[in-house]
Order: structure tokens, then C-alpha cells, then sequence
């Protein structure tokens, strides 16, 4: 019996959360995507996403994108449910999609992109910060 590969068909994400997403310290080598929320738990670490460039041969790249996607959040970012230490940081200059921006206060001027909580400022936390604009 064949069972084939259990993650064809997945645009090159490497990890998959179906509901919210809580992440603290740590990393994923790869891209990652959620189906729902993302909650931020870091506790002065940071959270690292798409740490080494995805292939190009499979990263999921939106059409008119200069560059892949290392991060999807299918719904917002719980700021409320998240700590005030809360990183995360998506690298190797992919970007952030986002379902829902409510809450969300997004700087894409005075350095790489940062997503914030409404109000929030430049470097404050929680954020969601990008090596790219």
C-alpha cells in the first residue's frame, strides 16, 4: 500500500497549525503558517521564523510578491493573549500575510516592517517584525 507524501500540496510551509498559534523561545527553520490566530508567549527570547531562506523551487510566493511569504496568519494577532515580551521574528527577508489586521498597527517607514499593537510604536512589544519592508 502507497501512502504517498503527507504533506504534498502544502506551498512550501514547513509547519501548519490549524487553530490559533501560540509560540514562545524558539525558532522554525522554515516557513510556517496558521489557520487562525497567532498568540506571542516569548518571555525575553525570541520567536524566529523562516530562519534559513525557503527554496525557491517551492516557497509560496504571492503573485506580484517580490519576495516569499514566511509567515501566514490565516486570522490576526491576539495581542491581548500574547506577553508584553512577545517577539517574533520572520527572517531571511520573507514577508508576513495577515487574514485580519484589527488591532494591528503595521510601520513600514524608518526601518523593516513591523506589526505592533494599535498604538503601539517602532521596537515596542509585543511585535511581529520582518528583515524586509
Amino acid at each position: 500500500m502507497t501512502i504517498g507524501n503527507p504533506v504534498s500540496g502544502n506551498d512550501g510551509f514547513t509547519a501548519f497549525v490549524h487553530h490559533d498559534a501560540y509560540v514562545a523561545s524558539n525558532e522554525n527553520e522554515r516557513t510556517m503558517a496558521h489557520g487562525r490566530n497567532l498568540v506571542l508567549r516569548g518571555s525575553g527570547g525570541n520567536y524566529n521564523v523562516a530562519a534559513h531562506e525557503p527554496p525557491s523551487s517551492t516557497a509560496f510566493t504571492v503573485p506580484g510578491d517580490a519576495r516569499p511569504t514566511g509567515l501566514l496568519i490565516g486570522g490576526a494577532v491576539n495581542w491581548a493573549d500574547s506577553t508584553s515580551q512577545g517577539i517574533v521574528q520572520v527572517q531571511s527577508n520573507t514577508y508576513v500575510k495577515l487574514g485580519d489586521a484589527t488591532g494591528t498597527t503595521i510601520l513600514g517607514t524608518g526601518g523593516p516592517t513591523q506589526l505592533v499593537p494599535t498604538g503601539g510604536v517602532r521596537n515596542s512589544t509585543p511585535r511581529v517584525e520582518l528583515t524586509t519592508t
